[in-house]
């Protein structure tokens, strides 16, 4: 991949999601919309060093999706949040899609280079 005549990428899809992946989307449906307000992503992770993009919460209604980068909030400790916060009728854990991968590569959130392992 390159961007504005910089190689910002060489190599296969499955590399670059293995090497750069590290976003994940927690999707849930609240039991209860009025425990949505006991829900703040940012204040309980603010001591993880989070920049822009690594965070970001979606609430429409009893739905929450919530962006989040697992080298700086692992998996465990999302889930052990939410669940702890709120009940749950639904939820659904999703990897980084390609897309997101590569709009942060043209961002500069990821540098060719690193390596986020």
């Amino acid at each position: 991949m390159i961007d504005h005549g910089k190689k910002v990428y060489d190599g296969s899809l499955y590399d670059l999601k293995q090497k750069y992946g590290q976003m994940r989307e927690l999707n849930f449906e609240a039991a209860d919309p009025s425990a949505l307000d006991r829900l703040d992503y940012t204040s309980a992770f603010a001591d993880r060093g989070l920049e822009e993009g690594d965070l970001t919460i979606k609430t429409e209604g009893t739905m929450v999706t919530v962006n989040f980068n697992t080298d700086k909030i692992p998996v465990e400790h999302m889930l052990n949040y939410t669940l702890g916060k709120t009940h749950v009728k639904d939820v659904n854990l999703k990897d980084a899609d390609i897309e997101e991968i590569i709009r942060r590569l043209y961002k500069g959130e990821v540098i060719e280079g690193e390596n986020k392992e």
